[in-house]
């Protein structure tokens, strides 16, 4: 298991000047388009997403620590521009985590056996979706070929926790993989990928 994306918000004591923090650190903003700054940063790899109401959202990183050195760069490009700024308080709203279970999965049955909690429309969307009891906001997105991702929780220990429910509730439903099917898997995979941005683009979009 893997985390993909840590979305992190901060929320700052004060307004923002964004026409400023945008020409002293080259950041993105176009405010006919998205109403936030948008910087980013390559060590840790991370984007900050900051708006006028002084609240700041850092998305990408591959763990907490990363994401919350992202908030605190962006605290310190802001005290260039006013010294009494702080953070009034932060917050982890969303870690993507990823696996690859090595085994098919039938999700068709495994629709058919949970109807409650899972959703599967496959003109629509190629993965299953599958709502977990650990918290009410994290659910797993599955896909035939064994790749699974879990998008809602806010601490490491939650993912722990979502990650043994996911796999034990796939038990049954695992079908072995063959060796020659690797160059199909291969395509599936980057497919996979694709689905793991969108996932992720979306789950860790935010508002002001």
């Amino acid at each position: 298991m893997r985390i993909v994306n840590v979305v992190m918000t901060a929320a700052f004591n004060m307004e923002i000047d964004l026409i400023r923090f945008a020409r002293m650190t080259g950041a993105d903003f176009r405010p006919t388009v998205f109403a936030a700054a948008s910087l980013r940063i390559s060590n840790p790899r991370c984007t900050l997403l900051l708006f006028k109401t002084g609240k700041c959202v850092c998305i990408g990183a591959t763990c907490v620590h990363d994401a919350q050195y992202g908030l605190n760069f962006c605290l310190r490009v802001l005290l260039y521009l006013h010294d009494s700024v702080h953070i009034l308080h932060t917050a982890v709203q969303n870690i993507v985590t990823h696996d690859d279970l090595h085994d098919y999965i039938d999700i068709d049955k495994f629709a058919k056996d949970n109807a409650i909690s899972a959703q599967y429309n496959p003109e629509l969307f190629p993965g299953l979706r599958v709502s977990l009891s650990c918290d009410n906001n994290t659910r797993a997105t599955v896909f035939y070929q064994g790749n699974v991702i879990i998008t809602g929780c806010r601490t490491t220990q939650t993912v722990a926790t979502a990650w043994q429910e996911i796999k034990a509730r796939l038990e049954p439903y695992r079908v072995e993989r063959h060796a020659h099917t690797s160059n199909t898997l291969t395509h599936a995979n980057n497919a996979v990928r694709r689905q793991i941005d969108r996932i992720t683009y979306e789950d860790g979009e935010v508002s002001t």
